[in-house]
C-alpha cells in the first residue's frame, strides 16, 4: 500500500474546512462544532488555533483576497492602455474563479453580507480596478462617472451575475468565453460607442438608469447558442 502525502498542518485543514462551510452555510450558520469536525479536529483544538468563528472568517478572507490580489497585480504587470489593463484585470478575475470557486463565491458573499466591514478587510482589488477606471476617464474613454461608485458597480455586477448562474453549478458563471464578459463590460463603461456593435443590447448607463447585471447572463448566453458555441466556451460544430 502507497504511502499517502503530509497531511495539512491543523490551522490549514481548519481553514480549509472553514471556507467550504462558510460557502455552503454562511459564516453566520457556520458553527465551530460543524468546522471542527469538517477539519476532523476538536472545538478544542479550532480554538487553540483561532480565538474564535470571526476571527477564523477574517483569516480565511484575508487568504481569499491575498490570492485575488497576486492574479490581479500580476495583470497588471505589463502595462497598457486603460482598455487594456481593464480586459487584462477581468481575465485575471475569470481565471481566479475559474481556479478557485470556493474561494471566489466566499469573496461574493463577504460583499453582498458587508464581512468586509464587519471583519475588518478592505479590498484593494477594487482600488486596482478603481484607479484604472479613473485614468481611463482622463484619457476619455471611459464614462465620467464617480470611479469609486463604478468600481464598486462593476465587482457587484460580475457578484450578481456570478450568483444567477450558480444555480446550475459553482463554476458556471465561469465556463463563458472571456472576450464576451470583457465586451460586455467595456459596453458598460466606454464613453464612445463601440465600432462594432456588440450581438446583444447593452445599454452603457449614460442616462442614470442601473444596469440590470443578471441580464448579462440571460442575454448572452443565447448570443453563444446561436453562433454555435456550448457553455464551455468551444465550437458545437
Amino acid at each position: 500500500m502507497g504511502r499517502r502525502g503530509p497531511k495539512p498542518a491543523k490551522h490549514v485543514a481548519i481553514a480549509r474546512a472553514a471556507l467550504a462551510l462558510f460557502v455552503e452555510r454562511g459564516v453566520k450558520g457556520a458553527t465551530t462544532r460543524a468546522i471542527a469536525k469538517s477539519a476532523r479536529t476538536t472545538e478544542a483544538s479550532l480554538y487553540r488555533h483561532y480565538p474564535g468563528k470571526d476571527a477564523l472568517a477574517r483569516h480565511v478572507l484575508h487568504q481569499c483576497l491575498h490570492a485575488l490580489e497576486e492574479e490581479v497585480d500580476r495583470s497588471q504587470a505589463a502595462g497598457g492602455s486603460p482598455r487594456v489593463r481593464l480586459r487584462a484585470y477581468l481575465r485575471a478575475y475569470l481565471d481566479f474563479g475559474r481556479q478557485h470557486p470556493l474561494e471566489h463565491s466566499f469573496l461574493q458573499q463577504a460583499h453582498a453580507q458587508n464581512l468586509f466591514a464587519r471583519l475588518g478587510e478592505a479590498p484593494r482589488s477594487r482600488r486596482v480596478l478603481s484607479t484604472l477606471l479613473a485614468e481611463g476617464q482622463a484619457t476619455g474613454d471611459f464614462l465620467p462617472v464617480d470611479p469609486r461608485w463604478l468600481a464598486a458597480f462593476l465587482a457587484g455586477g460580475l457578484g450578481r451575475v456570478s450568483q444567477a448562474a450558480w444555480r446550475r453549478g459553482l463554476r458556471a458563471p465561469f465556463q463563458l468565453p472571456a472576450e464576451d464578459w470583457c465586451a460586455v463590460v467595456e459596453g458598460m463603461v466606454a464613453s464612445q460607442p463601440q465600432a462594432q456593435p456588440l450581438p446583444f443590447p447593452v445599454r452603457n448607463g449614460t442616462d442614470g438608469t442601473a444596469y440590470t447585471v443578471v441580464e448579462m447572463v440571460q442575454k448572452i448566453e443565447p448570443v453563444l447558442a446561436h453562433a454555435g458555441i456550448n457553455g464551455n466556451g468551444r465550437s458545437t460544430s
